[in-house]
């Protein structure tokens, strides 16, 4: 089986300055994750994203916009050698009462499914409080990052670990 990190795109890889004007965004917070990013492929974690994007389902952005931002962070990424396994996104509203919006766990354990992941050796990375509930309820280990909205969050949720950003991963990850 393999292990993995599930990583949240907005506030967690990707700068959220601009928000809610600017959403979602292709922005790499490069300095805090690029680091980490490595240190994790290298210890032979495969790297997903799980995100919500309910920007399209509010009309905002079409699922074509949405799927480009996805493709430019991960060839940004690529072009540091890093590599995403996938990448997957809810593109519901909170009122359409989907099992695929974080902190419902139909896309990570669909994932799990598909690349043979063992959850036990596993985590969910984000910086909001639906990212550490959705990797609790799929049943892992749990990572806030005090990025994006790290710092709201860190007194109102109970993940595992609490990082400033994803280059500190290595703090906790074994």
């Amino acid at each position: 089986m393999n292990k993995a990190v599930f990583l949240d795109k907005d506030g967690t890889l990707v700068d959220i300055l601009g928000y809610p004007k600017i959403i979602p965004s292709d922005l790499l917070l490069q300095d805090d994750v690029i680091e980490g990013l490595r240190y994790i492929q290298n210890k032979g974690y495969k790297l997903f994203i799980v995100s919500n994007q309910p920007w399209i389902a509010k009309g905002r952005l079409k699922k074509t916009e949405v799927d480009q931002i996805f493709h430019n962070l991960i060839a940004k990424l690529k072009s540091k050698d890093i590599i995403i396994d996938e990448f997957v996104y809810c593109p519901h509203k909170l009122s359409n009462n989907c099992d695929c919006k974080k902190p419902g766990t139909k896309l990570i354990l669909d994932l799990v499914k598909k690349h043979n992941i063992d959850i036990s050796k596993s985590y969910f990375v984000g910086d909001m409080d639906n990212d550490i509930n959705a990797g609790k309820n799929a049943g892992l280990k749990t990572i806030l990052v005090l990025t994006g909205r790290g710092n709201d969050f860190k007194d109102k949720v109970k993940p595992d670990y609490i990082i400033k950003n994803i280059n500190s991963i290595k703090e906790v990850l074994n």
